[in-house]
């Protein structure tokens, strides 16, 4: 078989002489007794067994921008399909981030920490490092520090987009458009990246019904004005 460098039989430690069953050492990015499957992140076109030593059909990549560890073939779309997107991402390809989180257009699209949102500080939370992002307890990096203690750090990773829900007309999700990425949507009225505050000569957001803007204070100061000209 194409797939295989060479197969063994495995000794039996516990009852002497070998196990009956060959671990083959596979190639073409194959798994399994026979490499009869292709390995998680290797499903980018359906397994199909070697036809000969110039035609292997060896599996393909999934390109999951390093969001998932796995992917399934699916035959409608004719491609592999990212498994379990992470670090807030979704998409065939988790190439999209999650709903209410932005792109963060200063990372690359295979960073971690490509999709930003809201941030809440933690207490004694895992973090990535800027060489590797793995979890570390102690290194602190790509991050603000904003207070530290001998048992205490305190520092910021991202939830979600982070839109007042007072200020806004939908769920919380923002924007995607590169143009106008991590905007929230807005009342009428009403502005600010969080939809957090009233359009300049507008008033009223944090009176009840709070975040709603009304009329332009300087219409409503001249309307006084005149009443008081006439009185």
């Amino acid at each position: 078989m194409v797939y295989v460098e060479n197969c063994e039989f495995p000794e039996d430690t516990t009852n002497g002489g070998y196990i009956n069953i060959p671990k083959c050492q596979c190639r073409h990015k194959t798994e399994g007794v026979s490499c009869d499957r292709c390995q998680p992140l290797y499903n980018n076109k359906a397994w199909m067994p070697a036809t000969s030593m110039t035609k292997p059909n060896p599996c393909e990549k999934c390109e999951c921008h390093l969001h998932a560890d796995s992917c399934t073939f699916n035959g409608t779309l004719g491609h592999g399909v990212c498994d379990e997107c992470q670090h807030n991402t979704r998409g065939y390809f988790c190439q999209q981030c999650e709903d209410k989180f932005y792109r963060n257009l200063t990372r690359n699209l295979n960073d971690p920490l490509v999709c930003l949102g809201k941030y809440y500080h933690y207490n004694i939370l895992p973090c990535y490092t800027t060489t590797t992002y793995q979890i570390t307890h102690h290194t602190i990096s790509n991050h603000t520090i904003l207070h530290h203690t001998i048992s205490t750090f305190y520092y910021l990773l991202p939830t979600d987009c982070n839109c007042k829900p007072e200020g806004i007309t939908n769920n919380g999700s923002c924007s995607q458009e590169v143009t106008t990425i991590g905007q929230c949507e807005c009342k009428q009225n009403v502005t600010g990246r969080r939809c957090d505050r009233c359009e300049d000569a507008y008033y009223g957001y944090t009176n009840p019904p709070v975040g709603n803007c009304i009329g332009k204070q300087h219409d409503n100061v001249s309307y006084h004005c005149f009443l008081d000209s006439i009185v």
